[in-house]
């Protein structure tokens, strides 16, 4: 079976901690580079002993009182479950994220700062987790050499300073510029901060500068939500959210082309209430993928619509004529305008939806798993016809209501959909 980006070179995987490892004491984080895997380590402190856990890039680390989790710790004040160390895969181009996620009401403390039942800190080096009155940990990570954030920001630095805390952790990278951890300088909380060049901007048709104007009067559960936008002479930063769970495409690997019927099908509602909303908003997403999909957190999954560098606000009329995408996703009647067409709606959001839903369902793309390196013309004829194979083996165990979803690629369902959409 050909399984969709199953080796992808910029999220091979979302990966998790691997299996429990004890470390000898004193064992030095450069002595634990060497061994093939480990990429931190977390050390429980006290006055008379340390004990070190490796963390792996496969697997989950859970700390608690109760037998079952990987740091026992009999203490009155531990919850069963207290806290949760996990690791999100972004590329091999980038350091791996380390999250730390409190599961316990008694309270999760990183440098003092508590995280908050069912919320998830970014760890960084040298950072002290502490289970108050109970057991402190260390946490030891060692990165790339980053930039200087003097170097990042330049002249801007004092201005940005009044608001932010940047830091020189970059989190991703591609065409719009670079995004950096940041942290708010008022409320301590942890952002992603979009860095974009606006030379840039005007070669690529100022098409993110539309992203701006569009996510700052946007409001919703299941949207990329923006705090804050400077322009300054030469960049623009745009400080979001910073989303805990990698993109959907790193859950797909994690989870081995495989997502269970019932997740699907929740995140794909949620992809439509915000569709609905965006539609009723008068905006068109244009790049609905696998990568502009970010989870929350992934049991259950939940989800928030991100990427708006090609969103458009349309009018009344609803036609668009821009010629924009991602091979695979985009639906025909973009393609069309290559050649004269009529234009387009807000519904071909509807098509990529369709594609979406066909890969998480079956684990393969229904036009082949080549759209990215293969030409327009091959891509598109391929598109325009929307033939669908449901006879592969990867079919045999989908119910008829989650075949159904793979039908959102045709115009009938499209066309219900956009109903739905409208209505709410």
């Amino acid at each position: 079976m050909s399984v969709y980006f199953a080796h992808h070179a910029r999220s091979k995987a979302t990966e998790r901690l691997g299996e429990l490892e004890i470390l000898e004491p004193y064992t030095t984080i450069e002595e634990q580079r060497i061994e093939e895997g480990r990429c931190a380590t977390l050390t429980q402190v006290a006055k008379d002993f340390e004990k070190a856990w490796s963390i792996k890039t496969n697997g989950a680390l859970t700390v608690g009182r109760v037998h079952t989790c990987d740091i026992t710790i009999n203490h009155q004040f531990v919850s069963n479950y207290h806290f949760r160390i996990y690791t999100v895969f972004i590329s091999h181009e980038l350091d791996l994220l380390v999250y730390c996620e409190d599961q316990s009401s008694n309270g999760t403390f990183v440098n003092k700062v508590l995280i908050g039942k069912g919320r998830s800190l970014l760890l960084n080096d040298g950072d002290k987790i502490e289970i108050r009155h109970a057991s402190t940990f260390i946490f030891n990570q060692t990165l790339r050499k980053q930039k200087n954030v003097k170097d990042i920001l330049g002249e801007d630095k004092q201005f940005i300073d009044q608001h932010y805390n940047m830091t020189s952790r970059l989190l991703g990278s591609g065409g719009f510029g670079k995004l950096y951890m940041a942290t708010s300088c008022s409320t301590g909380a942890q952002v992603a901060c979009k860095i974009m060049k606006r030379e840039k901007m005007i070669e690529k048709g100022a098409q993110y500068a539309q992203e701006v104007d569009i996510l700052k009067k946007l409001s919703h559960a299941n949207v990329i939500a923006v705090r804050t936008c400077f322009l300054t002479t030469s960049k623009v930063y745009l400080f979001e959210d910073l989303i805990p769970g990698g993109d959907l495409l790193s859950f797909f690997n994690r989870h081995n082309c495989y997502i269970p019927e019932v997740d699907t099908i929740f995140i794909v509602f949620q992809v439509l209430q915000a569709l609905a909303y965006l539609h009723s908003h008068h905006v068109a997403h244009r790049d609905l993928k696998l990568e502009n999909i970010m989870l929350l957190s992934d049991s259950p999954p939940a989800i928030v619509l991100t990427d708006f560098g090609g969103a458009r606000k349309f009018d009344s009329l609803g036609r668009m004529n821009t010629v924009i995408g991602t091979m695979g996703y985009t639906a025909p009647e973009v393609f069309s305008n290559r050649v004269g067409g009529n234009g387009y709606g807000e519904e071909v959001d509807m098509w990529s939806l369709g594609v979406v839903i066909h890969i998480l369902l079956s684990g393969i793309h229904p036009f082949g798993d080549s759209c990215d390196v293969e030409s327009p013309a091959v891509v598109m004829e391929r598109v325009s016809k929307g033939l669908l194979d449901l006879s592969a083996s990867c079919w045999k165990d989908i119910t008829n209501e989650g075949v159904i979803g793979c039908f959102a690629g045709s115009r009938l369902f499209r066309q219900r959909l956009r109903l739905l959409s409208n209505s709410n």
